[in-house]
């Protein structure tokens, strides 16, 4: 049996304070959370047999990416008719859950041969969420 779990929370800011160049910016990527759980058995009928089952389960949920940028280089020159520029992106991350189940039969047919088959479904659920970006 393993249980993890992981849980990353993440923040950055950066400013620049260049006059006629840049006025500012902020970058910033936040949380990320995940919760799993294996299980696998194993029995083995003889020396020549045995049989493998299991499951997986994980949830996982992200954050968001946000990222503004604050551009006054246009204004500094008034000849060229130009606006301050703004950038904004926000971007969400996805989230959602991934499952396993699987099991597998090996029986050994011969002193240098062993027979192995197995079945395994796996189902993922995952949303890219909302994806916005705007300027």
């Amino acid at each position: 049996t393993i249980v993890s779990a992981t849980k990353i929370e993440n923040q950055r800011a950066g400013i620049s304070d260049r006059p006629d160049v840049i006025s500012g910016f902020v970058d910033s990527d936040q949380r990320f959370r995940s919760l799993a759980l294996k299980q696998d058995w194993s029995f083995a009928f003889s020396n020549d047999f045995l049989a493998v089952a299991g499951f997986e389960l994980q949830a996982s949920r992200s954050g968001v990416r946000l990222r503004i940028i604050n551009d006054d280089r246009a204004a500094v020159r008034p000849d060229l008719d130009n606006e301050p520029v703004t950038v904004r992106a926000i971007e969400t991350v996805p989230r959602g859950s991934q499952y396993a189940l699987y099991t597998e039969l090996r029986m050994r047919a011969g002193d240098r041969l062993i027979v192995d088959a197995g079945l395994r479904w796996d189902q993922q659920t995952y949303a890219c969420g909302d994806r916005r970006r705007a300027g």
